[in-house]
Parts: C-alpha cells; sequence; structure tokens
C-alpha cells in the first residue's frame, strides 16, 4: 500500500540507467554524487620535481673515463680523429742503406717540425691526412724510402666549462671528446638547447644537445677543441609532464611550441587511456603567491601556452558514472542549493540527471537532493 502511495505522488521519478554521462541540457541539470568527492584534482604536488641534465638528455650518470691505451685504439680505428695537440708517432724511412727513425709530437700550433726536412700544419686534418703529408714531405726529398708513420700516443688538452653550472672549472678532453661529455656540472635548470662554443681564435657556434642525443643530429655534438671555453645558459622554458604520456620527463620548449608540442612531440603522445580532455597543469601564481590548477582540452585548445617550470599532468579517464533522471516536484536551477523549500513553492517542476556513484542508495540520493524538493513535493 505503501509503494503505491509513493508511486501516486505529485514527484514523478523515472529512473533510466545509462551507461555513460550524460550531458547536461538546456532542460536538465547535472549533478554529481558528492561520493565521488571534489571534481577538482589535488595539486600534483607543491614543488616541480625537474629531472636532472643529464636525465633531460638521457645521459649516463656516470660515463667510464678511457685508459692512455684505450684512447689510442680509438683514435687508430677512428677514420674522423681530428690531429690534436700532444699527439706522438713515429716515422720510419729509408735513406739510401740507412734506416732513419723519427719520434714526433705535435705542438700547439698543430705542426710536427721532421728535422733537416721541414715542418707539416697538421689543424684541421685528420690522422690520416696528417700521415699523407709527412709521407708527401719525406718522398719529396727521400725517392724510394718507403716511408711509415706509426701512431704511438694521443694528447689531451683542457677545455673551461663556464655558466649556469655547479661551479666553473676546467675538464680534460683528448681529440674525441664531445660536448656532452664535458657538461656534468650543469644543474637542472642549464640549457639543453643552447650552449655557445668559443674557439681559441675567437669565433663561436651554438648547439643544441636535445636534438644530438634525443633526436639524433650528431651534428648537435660536436668534437672539442684545446682552447676551447664552453658557456652554458640557464633554460627560458623547462616544464615537466606526467601521467599516462609515452616519456614522462622534464623538457625545454622552443620558442611557438604549446601544448600539443608538449605532448606531441616530446612526451612522445597520449597513452591509451589518457585524458586528453582534461589536461592538469599545474602553475605558481606570483600574484596569490601559491600554485593553482589549470584545465586544457587538447581537442580545441592545440594552441594552450605552457609556461616556465609549469607541471603537466594526463590523467586516466576514470570509469563513466551511471546516471538517473529525476523530473517533477523539483528545482533544477543552479540557484537551489541556498534557498529553502518554502522558497520554492512557485517554481515549476524541473529535469535533474543524477550521476551514481557505485552502490548508492536511493535514500542517500534524496538525502543529497534534499534541498531541491518543492513544498508540494511528496516523498
Amino acid at each position: 500500500m505503501r509503494n503505491a502511495k509513493r508511486c501516486a505522488l505529485v514527484l514523478l521519478i523515472i529512473i533510466a540507467i545509462v551507461h555513460g554521462a550524460l550531458i547536461a541540457q538546456d532542460n536538465g541539470l547535472v549533478i554529481r554524487s558528492p561520493l565521488y568527492g571534489s571534481s577538482t584534482k589535488d595539486l600534483v604536488g607543491t614543488t616541480i620535481q625537474i629531472q636532472s641534465y643529464a636525465e633531460q638528455l638521457g645521459l649516463a650518470a656516470t660515463s667510464t673515463i678511457p685508459t692512455g691505451d684505450e684512447r689510442l685504439l680509438n683514435a687508430i680505428s677512428e677514420p674522423s680523429y681530428p690531429v690534436t695537440p700532444g699527439d706522438t708517432y713515429r716515422v720510419i724511412y729509408l735513406d739510401g742503406l740507412k734506416t732513419v727513425t723519427l719520434d714526433l709530437q705535435v705542438n700547439e700550433a698543430y705542426q710536427v717540425v721532421l728535422p733537416g726536412l721541414g715542418r707539416v700544419n697538421g689543424q684541421g686534418l685528420t690522422f690520416q691526412q696528417m700521415s699523407q703529408k709527412i709521407t708527401d714531405l719525406i718522398e719529396a726529398y727521400h725517392s724510394y724510402s718507403n716511408p711509415q708513420v706509426i701512431f704511438t700516443g694521443v694528447g689531451s688538452f683542457y677545455v673551461s666549462v663556464i655558466g649556469e653550472v655547479t661551479g666553473s672549472r676546467t675538464v680534460q678532453a683528448w681529440g674525441l671528446t664531445r660536448l656532452s661529455q664535458v657538461v656534468g656540472a650543469a644543474t637542472p635548470y642549464t640549457s639543453t638547447r643552447t650552449i655557445t662554443i668559443t674557439h681559441a681564435d675567437g669565433s663561436r657556434n651554438t648547439y643544441d644537445l636535445y636534438l644530438a642525443l634525443r633526436k639524433g643530429v650528431l651534428t648537435e655534438d660536436p668534437l672539442l677543441k684545446s682552447g676551447d671555453v664552453v658557456s652554458l645558459g640557464r633554460a627560458e622554458r623547462l616544464v615537466h609532464i606526467d601521467g599516462h604520456v609515452y616519456r614522462t620527463g622534464s623538457y625545454q620548449l622552443q620558442e611557438g611550441e604549446n601544448l600539443s608540442s608538449l605532448i606531441t612531440d616530446y612526451a612522445g603522445g597520449v597513452l591509451s587511456g589518457g585524458d586528453i580532455q582534461r589536461i592538469r597543469i599545474q602553475r605558481f601564481d606570483e600574484e596569490l603567491n601559491d600554485w593553482t590548477i589549470l584545465y586544457a582540452d587538447l581537442l580545441k585548445d592545440q594552441q594552450f601556452e605552457v609556461r616556465h617550470l609549469d607541471k603537466v599532468y594526463v590523467d586516466l579517464l576514470g570509469p563513466m558514472p551511471q546516471s538517473i533522471l529525476i523530473e517533477g516536484a523539483i528545482s533544477s536551477t543552479e540557484a537551489a542549493n541556498t534557498l529553502s523549500s518554502s522558497s520554492l513553492t512557485g517554481y515549476v517542476s524541473g529535469r535533474i540527471f543524477y550521476q551514481l556513484y557505485p552502490g548508492e542508495t536511493i535514500k542517500h540520493v534524496f538525502e543529497t537532493l534534499s534541498g531541491r524538493l518543492l513544498s508540494i513535493s511528496d516523498l
């Protein structure tokens, strides 16, 4: 009898279980069960965990230093090994019936001196090219001398590393030392995109280690030379991305790059199930002196600008809640939460789409909506 009376109440309840969240229409209001908690996610953290410089570039935390013998073997087997001050050669040739043996060393001017024959300049040459020039000089004075040039030792030199580092320093290098091998003193906030090398002759070149080590543009990781000074600047736009993407980490964006660039080009795209329509951006608001959360829809906001030290988080899509449709003597206006039931007497019947929490009872639903029930509602 009681159930029959409830069915005859002025409040008509139509419950339609649907799979998937219903979108609010002009004549309906979507209300989410309070059992889900706040719809705004908590901060990812009150600090940004920036990766180390080595991690940003995929460098090994520690690098092994080759021994002198290992360096020599590497230099002999590497056709592009450049002539380096300190390199030593042994030259053997015939002078008539006599065998001549000379031990030569490349000086700071990249030259070797052959007594009684002259000088050979090896600046800008590889060892193979230098060897050929030495052979040509000997043969010019001694025909049929059958000269041989043997590589006996590699030289070393020092380069200075300055700028955004834990401390300016000089680093020992040799002919096959590359730029990426002398940046161990860089801080997490050092630029990976703009590194300047000033050469001994005063000329300068700028390189991008991210392109070299992450994209394979090896010309951006050059061999160093004696007298080079490596200057490391500070990153201009360093952001961190985490969550459901292929490559989480800290990345330094270039001018004109945006949220879409960060996710697609740097992070490698979104993993299956990632929520691209509600991407969280954690940002420090200097005016409020506090962290704030922004949300971006990658489908609509592809040009969304990410700023220096932003943290971007791609959440996993949550399960779609089941919903029920409630209509009748109930208010569907936004103001209903602040009004008493008696003040709602004049409201017309409304419609609400209520998103159920798994296991939630009808009793809890009406307790949640009690502030929206009209004075004529008959429960």
